[in-house]
């Protein structure tokens, strides 16, 4: 019998892992939503412009708490230094940006919040 268990582990252990990537597959496939998570940020590994760097990919501070990388739902605060709540830079830049928003046309809104939308989609991927 145990040498019977020792012998299945392998293809146990092959069906398990198949298992996982198809489930994490289809949860992709369908998007699960995604939020800002700020703090959490590995050097370099931001998802957009931050109040020290210029675009993605270009804060030199880990964890920094004005950089976000975008999670599905309900996995931020699970990540230890992980918040939703921006910094007080991020969240002037934010504020900003809303204002922003408000004072364009609604074409060039409509345009802008699409083309947000599709950078969002691509982190998806």
């Amino acid at each position: 019998m145990k040498q019977a268990m020792h012998a299945m582990r392998p293809a146990l252990v092959v069906l398990a892992a198949s298992s996982a990537l198809a489930v994490s597959g289809h949860a992709l496939a369908g998007g699960p939503k995604m939020v800002r998570c700020f703090g959490v940020n590995a050097v370099h590994k931001n998802q957009c412009k931050t109040a020290t760097g210029s675009c993605a990919g270009t804060d030199a501070q880990a964890r920094d708490p004005n950089a976000f990388v975008f999670v599905p739902t309900g996995v931020c605060g699970l990540i230890d230094g992980g918040t939703t709540t921006p910094g007080p830079e991020a969240q002037a830049r934010l504020t900003g940006f809303h204002k922003k928003l408000q004072s364009m046309s609604p074409e060039k809104r409509r345009e802008t919040l699409k083309q947000l939308h599709k950078l969002q989609e691509g982190v998806k991927s």
